[in-house]
């Protein structure tokens, strides 16, 4: 009888187990068009839209990541031209608040990070040592996959994109250590963000996209 009772434990352990598999969700396909703020360059347009809901950040991060105090920014860039563009991303934006206070980049690996799941305490917390070792496991192979996950979701420090083509993705900013979760919503009317994109034979364009 202890024996069918540890198996079945054991199955329901692992049934448990493959339910807390990582489930990526794609980058959201906003054209330029209907994003809330875009600029134009001679052969590119670039849009952004705040990810700032937890609606929003659940579509493409599994998690209600502003109430943590990040806010991805997704961006489009549609190359209209003959020739390649490149947009600088990682590294290369920058954020300021309706204060005029710049926040901080994060990057995927940091919000990975502050959502993933504790394999330490899984384990302590788990009924016996066969559910901790698996539930320990789980947890390390569901935080792997968002992790890299995310670093396919956010947009790298160059992104060619070729003539006729889009590319698409995030940059993540931190909220300053000042700014408490209340005000989170209120500090980003009129924030913007500034970027640049360079194209061959002419240099790098600088923009500012404001946020109402």
């Amino acid at each position: 009888m202890a024996g069918r009772l540890v198996s079945a434990s054991l199955g329901l352990i692992l049934a448990a187990v493959a339910g807390c598999n990582y489930q990526s969700k794609p980058i959201p396909n906003i054209s330029v068009r209907e994003c809330s703020v875009a600029v134009r360059g001679e052969s590119y347009s670039v849009g952004a839209e705040l990810f700032d809901t937890p609606k929003e950040t659940e579509v493409s991060f599994n998690s209600k990541v502003n109430g943590k105090g990040f806010l991805p920014i997704y961006f489009m860039i549609e190359n209209q031209g003959e020739g390649r563009a490149v947009f600088y991303g990682t590294g290369n934006v920058k954020f300021f608040d309706g204060r005029n206070v710049e926040w901080q980049e994060a990057g995927g690996a940091l919000l990975a990070s502050k959502t993933d799941r504790n394999p330490m305490l899984e384990n302590m917390l788990a009924v016996n040592r066969v559910a901790g070792y698996w539930l320990s496991t789980s947890a390390k192979q569901y935080n792997s996959q968002m992790m890299e996950d995310f670093a396919k979701k956010v947009f790298p420090a160059q992104t060619v994109v070729n003539p006729h083509s889009t590319a698409r993705g995030f940059v993540i900013f931190q909220k300053p250590k000042e700014v408490d979760g209340d005000e989170f919503k209120d500090r980003l009317k009129s924030s913007r963000a500034e970027i640049k994109v360079y194209v061959p034979q002419k240099g790098v364009d600088r923009h500012q996209l404001i946020f109402e």
